[in-house]
């Protein structure tokens, strides 16, 4: 009996279904398999594409720079010489172009206060410097600005005719704000300093335009400087073509040198 209700339960399957049912099943997925492999073909080969099409977009865009243009005038510098240095400092192509660092190079230089470096594709970089403004000259081969930082040398006549300060390397900062405050006091009286400065004894001493030299010793120097004003105010003006010499040392007056 239990025979006969199996032969009934399978007897409603044709004779070779079994066979035929895995291989569809295998064909089936044989073909998905082959579809995904088709697939990521397609998209592995896009990538590549793709990137290959990136790199020579790079390449092209990253393109040698082809000029440098100065936009500021200069006066302290040359021309000649920046541009150098910027071409020293660029690496690379257009979008490697480290501006900073050719900003920084070029702010090295002691008479370059600031740079700005742009650039512009598709190979073009400017470049704006502001000078340092020297003040005066500084010994015999230096010059100074207003904060007091020596500058070298530069080749350029027109700052021949700057006050001449001088004194030690050390005390720069304290030349400068002491001529700085003189120069204003006396200008009151359309007086103007020509050399100014202090010796390895802290005496103090300046000269003006006309030739006149004053002496100020080691301390209480504006006090002193306002002294010689009364004098030179009161006495000397009139008779500038005749002194040599003011010593403003002493507490009560000043002592005149005559020609």
């Amino acid at each position: 009996m239990r025979g006969a209700r199996v032969m009934r339960r399978y007897a409603h399957y044709p004779r070779g279904a079994q066979r035929k049912a895995p291989l569809r099943r295998e064909a089936s997925q044989w073909l998905n398999g082959l579809r995904r492999l088709l697939v990521s073909s397609l998209v592995l080969g896009g990538l590549m594409a793709l990137a290959g099409a990136g790199v020579l977009l790079y390449r092209w865009v990253d393109a040698p720079v082809q000029s440098v243009v100065i936009t500021s005038p200069l006066q302290r510098l040359g021309r000649d010489e920046v541009e150098s240095m910027i071409t020293t400092a660029i690496n690379g192509g257009f979008l490697g172009l480290d501006i900073d660092g050719v900003r920084a190079a070029l702010e090295v230089h002691p008479w370059i206060a600031q740079a700005t470096v742009r650039r512009y594709w598709p190979g073009r970089v400017e470049v704006s410097i502001v000078e340092e403004v020297a003040i005066a000259r500084w010994g015999a081969d230096s010059y100074v600005n207003q904060r007091g930082r020596i500058l070298p040398r530069q080749n350029v006549s027109s700052l021949d005719a700057l006050p001449l300060l001088s004194g030690p390397e050390e005390r720069v900062e304290d030349v400068m704000r002491e001529y700085r405050d003189i120069s204003e006091l006396l200008s009151t009286q359309g007086l103007r300093v020509s050399e100014f400065g202090v010796d390895e004894y802290q005496r103090w001493r300046l000269r003006l335009h006309s030739g006149i030299a004053v002496r100020l010793g080691s301390e209480e120097l504006l006090g002193r400087v306002r002294r010689f004003m009364r004098v030179w105010e009161g006495e000397l003006q009139v008779r500038r073509e005749d002194v040599e010499a003011v010593d403003a040392r002493y507490e009560n007056g000043v002592a005149v040198l005559w020609r």
